[in-house]
């Protein structure tokens, strides 16, 4: 270890409040003598002004002194300063802090005020420029530290050297950072920029994902009785044993708690939370030449070594979220860097790899899926814990649709609280906030990647093929007897239930594939987000599947359908591996399946070439539903319906008969016909008659010129006056 071998001094434990002296002001003065003292010795050893004669190019010692005497000066006028000076530990609160926390030396601490003073007074930067001998570095180096601390060439100097610069809390625990590049000695000095002003200020706002031990009741959290003794036990024995040495695996899907429980854990030892998301490290892709690992090892290193300093400043365990994600290779160097209580929270497929870990405690946890009862009983339970307790409402259809954790709930209500505006406001309207608020958490971590669709459509609005109707049927069957088929109790649990479902609308464009999906989430009361495949798809490997599991992580915590449009984009047939683009583009189809297979909820995914999919995705289809043109008795429905729920409903002259005629005479699509109504409406507004025949006509025609199809001229024969007016 670092000791200093300067004498200690008697001294008033609150000495800096007695005179008047700031803390930092006390500290600034403390390093403007020992670097004064270091003049002196440079002055001694034959250092002089004489070097380069060029202004600007150097420091020269007559400017250094001038600066010592003004930061002097300046930091001595607020009162006299008594010849014997307090130890550090009565002075700066933060750096006592950290000299404490981190068990440092005098030596130590007094480095990081060097590293500090450059931070808080740009006139160190043109001090430390002169003595470095170099006028752009402005940052004291490890070697100027220490001879400014330390006798000059001593055993303590080198192996102070030796210590800091590769087992000191200052490096290992990333309060300082070295400049790579240069001897160590010459190495400059920084205190990282987000770490700097705790040592200023021991109130500085706590990052983010910290949040404080707060002992709760295991039953807030909504579990059943067997899940909660078993919690209840892992924690009596776990605190047999030293708390840095504790790892816990909780395994368990994304809402099940895993994260509560790690709190529960934590407020038992005493300890705040620091949550580190790892889906959230760039780098975490394994580089493929070992030179690229080693690097890439130390570059997650140090950002671990970070986080760690943080957790040893607020008194926090430590949880990983989304640990699964850690490559193999990297656990250990991970592991091994936190002296910490560890959480590690996974989902159940991914727990064996952390289950066993050499020199710590290991502990282990499963979480049950929830039940529509445990999600009640979860929601319920949050809901009397929030200022709505005095409230009674009946939370099942809440539950049900959203499938929400601890967290997500209490931001519900919350954001439910506001919405009230501090009124008493009637059951209903309670339930609409609440629900309202829930929508509102959901849309923000949906809307980077999908769009929210309109289900206000209802099956009368469809006009489809007995067969394909039928296909539909099975998905409005799905989601009303999955529950059942999950259920071990129901006589029905050999059957694969519980699964999710996935489809396939495939056909031609404007056969109804997306009015399909928003008649079936109003009908099951879901809501429908068509995929932004833009946003998806990225060119950079690896990435497209990181965006495919946000997306199937989100959507695995709510009820909601997930619409793939065009979908052959993503679920196209796999190539031949020519070269590593076409590896990892096979491996993005592979990967899709493999989350397809594996999700929980409603997939439909949509298609003008079915031919195109992979013949693996093909195989994993539990509801193939195809869209075809549709007849002539069909396309009257259509051309119908619309025109009954349209502005001109009203407002028309087409009669049945011509309606038939109509439909009987252009084969055109459902979206071609609500395209072409569309356009006749506008012409009829234009003309600012009812919508006639020639209107309709003249919509088709547009409609199919648009679209770039032969027009054969004999089926617009008596409107053709008409349609070279129009062109004309």
């Amino acid at each position: 270890m670092v000791h200093s071998t300067q004498d200690k001094q008697p001294h008033s434990a609150s000495h800096s409040q007695e005179t008047g002296l700031s803390p930092l002001k006390a500290e600034l003065q403390r390093l403007d003598r020992m670097l004064s003292s270091h003049l002196l010795n440079l002055r001694m050893r034959g250092r002089t002004s004489l070097g380069d004669p060029v202004s600007g190019a150097v420091i020269e010692e007559g400017e250094a002194e001038g600066l010592l005497v003004e930061l002097f000066n300046e930091h001595q006028k607020i009162c006299d300063i008594p010849t014997i000076e307090p130890p550090p530990n009565t002075r700066l609160p933060g750096l006592n802090r950290a000299a404490e926390l981190f068990h440092l030396t005098t030596v130590e601490r007094d480095i990081l005020l060097l590293a500090l003073a450059v931070e808080v007074d740009s006139r160190y930067c043109r001090l430390f420029a002169f003595l470095n001998d170099q006028v752009s570095q402005t940052r004291p180096t490890l070697g100027l530290a220490l001879n400014i601390l330390l006798p000059r060439n001593t055993d303590a100097q080198a192996q102070a050297l030796s210590h800091i610069g590769h087992s000191s809390a200052l490096t290992q625990q990333a309060l300082l950072e070295l400049q790579p590049g240069e001897p160590l000695a010459n190495q400059p000095i920084k205190i990282p920029n987000e770490f700097w002003p705790y040592l200023l200020d021991t109130s500085k706002a706590p990052p983010e994902t910290l949040s404080n031990s707060t002992k709760f009741a295991l039953e807030q959290l909504g579990f059943d009785d067997n899940t909660i003794e078993a919690i209840k036990t892992t924690q009596q024995h776990s605190q047999k044993y030293s708390s840095e040495k504790l790892l816990y695996v909780i395994s368990g899907d994304a809402e099940s708690g895993r994260e509560s429980v790690a709190k529960f854990f934590a407020a038992g030892l005493g300890k705040n939370c620091l949550t580190l998301d790892l889906k959230k490290i760039d780098g975490l892709v394994v580089a493929n030449s070992t030179s690229e690992q080693e690097s890439q090892r130390e570059q997650i290193s140090k950002y671990i070594r970070r986080f760690c300093r943080e957790a040893t400043w607020f008194n926090a365990a430590v949880i990983f979220e989304n640990a699964d994600v850690l490559p193999p290779i990297y656990q250990d160097a991970f592991i091994k860097q936190i002296n910490h209580p560890l959480f590690i929270l996974c989902d159940r497929d991914k727990q064996a790899k952390f289950l066993h870990h050499p020199n710590r405690q290991n502990f282990h946890i499963t979480l049950p899926k929830r039940t529509f009862s445990s999600q009640l009983g979860l929601w319920q339970s949050r809901f009397q814990l929030s200022s709505f307790a005095n409230n009674t409402i009946d939370l099942s259809e809440i539950a049900q649709r959203f499938g929400f954790g601890v967290d997500r709930i209490d931001s519900a209500l919350k954001l439910a609280e506001g919405m009230q505006n501090g009124e008493q406001v009637e059951t209903k309207q309670l339930t609409q906030f609440i629900h309202t608020a829930c929508q509102k958490l959901r849309e923000t971590q949906f809307n980077q990647y999908a769009e929210k669709l309109e289900s206000n459509y209802e099956t009368k609005d469809l006009v489809l093929h007995d067969s394909t109707q039928r296909e539909l049927d099975l998905i409005s069957a799905w989601v009303k007897y999955s529950p059942q088929l999950a259920d071990a109790n129901s006589g029905l649990n050999g059957m694969d239930g519980g699964r999710g479902l996935t489809c396939l609308f495939s056909g031609p464009p404007g056969t109804g594939k997306t009015l399909a999906a928003q008649v079936i989430a109003n009908q099951v009361g879901f809501d429908l987000y068509r995929i932004d495949l833009s946003q998806v798809v990225n060119k950079y490997i690896g990435e497209t599947e990181k965006n495919l599991a946000k997306l199937f992580d989100e959507a695995a915590k709510a009820q909601i359908i997930l619409f793939f449009d065009e979908a052959d984009t993503l679920f196209g047939k796999r190539s031949d591996v020519k070269d590593s683009h076409d590896r990892y583009a096979n491996l993005e189809v592979g990967y899709l399946l493999q989350r397809l297979e594996a999700h929980p909820g409603l997939c439909i995914l949509a298609t003008n070439l079915e031919q195109n999919l992979d013949e693996a995705f093909l195989r994993r289809i539990q509801v193939n539903a195809e869209f075809k043109v549709p007849d002539s008795q069909q396309r009257y429905a259509i051309w119908k319906g619309l025109i009954n729920r349209s502005a001109f409903s009203e407002n028309h002259n087409l009669t049945d008969q011509t309606l038939a005629m109509i439909a009987e005479r252009f084969e055109v699509s459902g979206g071609d016909i609500r395209n072409a109504l569309f356009s006749a409406s506008l012409f009829a507004a234009e003309d600012q008659l009812p919508l006639s025949i020639r209107h309709v006509v003249l919509g088709v025609w547009r409609e199919m010129q648009k679209s770039g199809r032969i027009i054969d001229t004999e089926l617009f024969y008596e409107w053709q006056q008409d349609i070279n007016q129009y062109v004309a």
